[in-house]
């Protein structure tokens, strides 16, 4: 009998417990994204967050919000199409000790830097959680802005007293360990890889077949135009590529960044002396990238470092072939899936070879193939980032 009792509390536990977790509100901090949307991977990876959410988890109790540093406003979010709205409501937000506050946003602003609302939701006894994309501008600050790598770090301390901190790599995780250095960090780092997939496009594998000897090969690069990406030294490669008549193509797709002046002459110069081999998009769509993507025959990508490198996982997950920088978040996310260039090898010569040993490689179908990764879907990785914060102790 006493058994029995024991059984059925035990279930009741569940119940209950299952219950509360339920009611739990999740503030979803966007504070910067409904302001301004800067268009870079950060804040395409928070949209497909967002979107996520509102199509695949309308049961949980999901409030978006914008901070001024001290109170909680809530921001209405929708989707019509392909196009996320978000609107900055003045509805303040009273917190609750049931509550969870997931950050996915970079605040920048002088109140919320003083660290005044992490105070206030432990207060009010709320759990907190914090998307930490990176801390690149802590680690290499020349390759950014000069107030970012201050403001960044300050962020980063903000953050790292949450209660729960996930980092989209291992990398990430094993960069802040190492900075900050504090014991009792570990226990509360976890990770979950965002996703590789265009929502609305399909899904299915590119079959990229070994080309004949005379063809040209085609090559793309993805991200915005900054210093850390090492665009300049692919352009110059190329430039002797072509000079050499060999047979390639190259399209750069990304909007301009910080500190790009040398790059921005080089890409200048290129589009006049090649315009039939050479190519720079400012901008692209889902549906543009996909296309582009999957016309091309292997995707570059030469940063010097990435907090994780979104556009190799697309490509993966759609088959694209892949050269790539030869750095440590590049062998974690594409293993052997991948083929792997010194970029920052002072001398071009070799990374040229390279270059070529690759494209014969592709033309006897003998490339290391992209399908030997395993990729995610967004809507596992907004799931697995929900569950994380629900369940967040």
């Amino acid at each position: 009998m006493s058994y029995l009792i024991i059984q059925v509390t035990s279930q009741l536990k569940k119940i209950i417990h299952k219950r509360l977790q339920s009611r739990k509100r999740i503030l979803v901090d966007i504070s910067e994204l409904s302001n301004q949307d800067w268009g870079g991977g950060i804040q395409r990876t928070q949209k497909k967050l967002i979107s996520n959410w509102l199509e695949n988890h309308k049961s949980e109790n999901i409030i978006f919000i914008y901070t001024n540093g001290i109170n909680l406003y809530k921001v209405k979010a929708s989707k019509k199409g392909n196009e996320l709205n978000l609107y900055r409501t003045s509805s303040q937000i009273q917190l609750t000790a049931s509550d969870v506050y997931l950050n996915i946003d970079l605040q920048y602003t002088g109140q919320y830097l003083e660290g005044t609302l992490l105070e206030s939701l432990k207060k009010s006894q709320v759990r907190t959680v914090y998307l930490v994309f990176d801390i690149l501008p802590v680690l290499l600050p020349e390759f950014f802005p000069r107030n970012i790598p201050e403001e960044h770090l300050k962020w980063c301390k903000i953050a790292i007293q949450s209660d729960l901190i996930i980092c989209i790599s291992k990398k990430g995780m094993s960069d802040l360990l190492k900075f900050f250095k504090k014991e009792n960090l570990t226990k509360k780092l976890d990770y979950v890889y965002p996703g590789a997939d265009f929502s609305d496009l399909t899904n299915q594998k590119i079959k990229k077949n070994n080309k004949d000897t005379d063809s040209i090969t085609e090559f793309v690069m993805v991200g915005t135009l900054e210093p850390r990406k090492n665009y300049t030294k692919v352009l110059r490669v190329f430039q002797t590529l072509w000079d050499r008549n060999e047979k390639v193509k190259l399209t750069l797709i990304g909007k301009e960044g910080w500190n790009v002046k040398e790059l921005m002459q080089v890409i200048d110069s290129l589009k006049n002396y090649y315009p039939d081999k050479f190519n720079w998009l400012q901008s692209a769509s889902d549906t543009d990238l996909n296309n582009l993507l999957c016309t091309s025959d292997c995707l570059i990508q030469a940063s010097i470092d990435e907090g994780f490198g979104i556009p190799v996982m697309e490509a993966a997950h759609f088959g694209i072939n892949l050269i790539l920088n030869d750095i440590e978040i590049f062998r974690e996310i594409a293993g052997n899936g991948a083929y792997y260039i010194n970029f920052e090898n002072p001398n071009s010569e070799e990374i040229i070879s390279q270059i070529l040993k690759w494209t014969e490689l592709f033309k006897r179908n003998n490339n290391p193939k992209s399908e030997l990764i395993e990729t995610q879907l967004w809507r596992q990785s907004s799931k697995q980032i929900l569950e994380k914060a629900i369940n967040v102790n």
